[in-house]
């Protein structure tokens, strides 16, 4: 289906929704092409092309609001949908906060190369097999994939909106454990995201220095005592705590009052040098986002900025709901402000303390409490690395953790959807098992 074919689709959806009698109404569609080349087991597997299709009908009346997403866009299953929401939305609840984006001019966006360089991606994933296997070879790399993907994305509404972006860009991952004799250690993974493939991907991100890091943890040991300590984040890690804090701004967790951060906008929540930042359309962020949910232009914006909460991340629907600005940015493409620490300077200051590479626990209560397990972890004693550990149990209460910032690194990791540093914390509760 090409763009004009595209275009006909979302506006004969509209005027089907209205058709059928919604008061108010938009449609999104999302296209995904995706050319990809796998591994599994430490070696290239197959090639596959696949397409995704996603249409949004959402129809208002009055107040009321239903929305329906289906993959089959044929003209008959189009005016069934439409019908369908539209019924639907006159029998659902009444909510003065639903509403749809004003009119705005017309926006249409492009990043990233027309067509996939498969000899260069193949070549980079047979370099990264090959490198793999030579520094780090009791790593199994179980699977993964080099992928061009191509995503165009329409929105309109019965308002004149009338959105379009698309973009493409380069991605690469891959999960991987160590395996050795009848050791094993916990599984891992990581992700790059590139606009060109001009980068080794052995290169980018913390790829290359988590399979080494794996082979570490067939011999872990534990921790010789319960402690309250240090903690760094690698940048890995530092991306799941960024999801909470992220999500704790978003709609829900504000109009419901659970969120860490309820009646926090515009006071002071983390450590003065702790600096958040929302690119999503950022240069160095190829998966670009030009529009928030509602459709309005997305803007690059600090979220947190010298330890002062900027901006809620709230939809045109959150904003209405808590009577609060809506926001110009979304919680993707996040960037941590570089802190003036090396990352190596930043251990040898470490009387007793953990390197987190990865946590596993549930979202922290609405006070901020949070435990969990590290996993492909260290454990550090008067400024040395000293062994990977068992699996151990830490917790401690977000909230005051963003205050007991005590570094944030200098040197940073840029994996395409996020840039990020090393941040060390304290008063971190880490037990042994």
């Amino acid at each position: 289906m090409d763009r004009a074919e595209s275009k006909a689709l979302v506006e004969k959806a509209l005027w089907l929704l209205k058709k059928a009698g919604a008061t108010q109404a938009e449609v999104k569609l999302a296209l995904k092409n995706k050319q990809e080349l796998n591994l599994a087991d430490n070696k290239m597997s197959l090639y596959r092309t696949t397409q995704d299709i996603a249409l949004e009908l959402v129809a208002f009346s009055g107040y009321k609001k239903s929305a329906k997403r289906i993959n089959q866009i044929g003209e008959n299953q189009v005016e069934k949908a439409a019908r369908e929401v539209v019924e639907a939305a006159k029998d659902s609840q009444e909510d003065e906060a639903n509403a749809i984006a004003d009119y705005q001019p017309a926006y249409q966006f492009q990043s990233g190369p027309e067509v996939c360089d498969f000899e260069n991606v193949y070549r980079k994933l047979d370099g990264f097999i090959k490198r793999a296997r030579e520094e780090a070879p009791a790593v199994n790399l179980m699977e993964g994939a080099a992928e061009f993907d191509t995503q165009e994305f329409f929105h309109v509404n019965s308002n004149g909106l009338d959105n379009f972006a698309k973009t493409a860009f380069y991605e690469f991952g891959v999960v991987f454990m160590a395996v050795k004799e009848k050791k094993r250690s916990s599984f891992n993974y990581s992700g790059i995201l590139q606009a060109e493939p001009n980068q080794e991907f052995y290169e980018a991100g913390s790829i290359m220095a988590l399979l080494k890091q794996s082979e570490l943890q067939l011999d872990p040991q534990s921790i010789p005592g319960n402690f309250v300590g240090d903690v760094i984040f690698t940048p890995d890690c530092l991306g799941d705590v960024l999801e909470v804090i992220t999500e704790n701004l978003k709609d829900r967790s504000i109009y419901t009052g659970t969120s860490i951060f309820t009646s926090k906008l515009h006071q002071v929540v983390a450590h003065p040098s702790f600096t958040l930042v929302a690119d999503p359309v950022g240069d160095e962020m190829p998966n670009k986002s030009y529009f928030t949910e509602n459709g309005y232009l997305a803007k690059n914006k600090a979220i947190i900025e010298n330890g002062v909460l900027n901006t809620y991340l709230l939809s045109l629907y959150g904003s209405r709901k808590t009577g609060l600005a809506r926001s110009e940015t979304i919680g993707k493409n996040l960037s941590v402000a570089p802190g003036t620490t090396l990352k190596d300077d930043m251990i040898k200051g470490i009387k007793k303390g953990i390197l987190l590479g990865r946590f596993s626990g549930g979202e922290p209560a609405p006070n901020g409490d949070f435990s969990g397990v590290a996993k492909n972890s260290f454990y550090i004693e008067d400024g040395e690395i000293k062994y990977a550990i068992k699996e151990t149990m830490i917790s401690g209460n977000m909230r005051k953790m963003l205050f007991d910032i005590k570094a944030i690194s200098a040197d940073r990791r840029r994996f395409g959807y996020a840039t990020l540093p090393w941040v060390h914390v304290d008063g971190i509760s880490v037990v042994t098992a």
